[in-house]
C-alpha cells in the first residue's frame, strides 16, 4: 500500500531530503535516534492547512459522538509518535531520497554484502497507489509495477489521500470496502498465476 520506490518525485519530502538541503549524517550523529518531535514538527508543513481543516471539522461535528470518538482515536494515532532509529533513518534518507537506489538500481544495499534486488521478487504483488497522496506521491509508488520484472504485479489507483487506503475511506471520507474487496480478489486469483 502506497509504497514509495522513486524518491525523486515532485513531493515536498523529496525536495526537503535532497543532499544539498539536508545533512542527515549531522542529524543522526548529533541526536542518535530521531526524536518524535522532529517528525511532528515537520509533517504538518506538508499540508499547512490541515490543522485548520481539522479544527473546522471538529467545530462542525462536535455533537456527533461517533465521529468524535473516531476522530480522536485517529488523531492520537497520528500524533503519539516515538523516536525513530537513527541508522534506519540515515539509510532511508541516503539510499532512498538522496541516491534513489530502488528506482536507479532496482536494489537496496543493507551493508555487509547484503543487497536486496527487486528482480529477486518472484511472488505476486498488488501495488496500491493514492492519487492525492502527499507523503508517497503516485508517481513514486507506480514505478514499482514496471520494476518488478519477475513477478506478477497488478496496480490499482484510487482517488484518495495517503491514509484513505489504510483507513478504508473513499475520497469523501466515507467508509468503503473497495480496497479490501480488491485485495481479496487479488489474493483469490493468486493460485491461477
Amino acid at each position: 500500500m502506497v509504497t514509495p520506490v522513486n524518491f525523486h518525485d515532485k513531493g515536498l519530502l523529496s525536495f526537503w531530503a535532497k543532499e544539498e538541503h539536508f545533512n542527515v549524517d549531522k542529524l543522526v550523529d548529533t541526536w542518535g535516534n530521531i526524536p518524535a518531535d522532529f517528525f511532528s514538527s515537520c509533517f504538518p508543513w506538508l499540508v499547512p492547512t490541515a490543522n485548520l481543516k481539522k479544527m473546522r471539522m471538529i467545530y462542525e461535528k462536535h455533537e456527533n459522538d461517533e465521529f468524535m470518538e473516531a476522530f480522536f482515536a485517529l488523531d492520537i494515532w497520528l500524533t503519539e509518535n516515538i523516536a525513530f532509529p537513527g541508522e534506519v533513518y540515515r539509510e532511508v534518507i541516503k539510499q532512498g531520497y538522496q541516491q534513489n537506489s530502488l528506482a536507479a538500481k532496482s536494489a537496496w544495499n543493507f551493508g555487509n554484502s547484503v543487497v536486496a534486488e527487486l528482480a529477486d521478487i518472484r511472488i505476486p504483488v498488488l501495488n496500491l497507489t493514492a492519487t492525492f497522496d502527499h507523503v508517497s506521491p503516485p508517481e513514486s509508488c507506480s514505478m514499482l509495477t514496471g520494476l518488478l520484472k519477475n513477478s506478477h504485479c497488478q496496480q490499482r489507483d484510487y482517488p484518495i489521500g495517503h491514509l484513505g487506503i489504510a483507513l478504508g475511506k473513499d475520497a469523501k471520507n466515507k467508509p468503503t470496502r473497495q480496497y479490501w474487496d480488491d485485495i481479496l480478489a487479488f489474493l483469490g486469483d493468486v493460485d491461477s498465476w
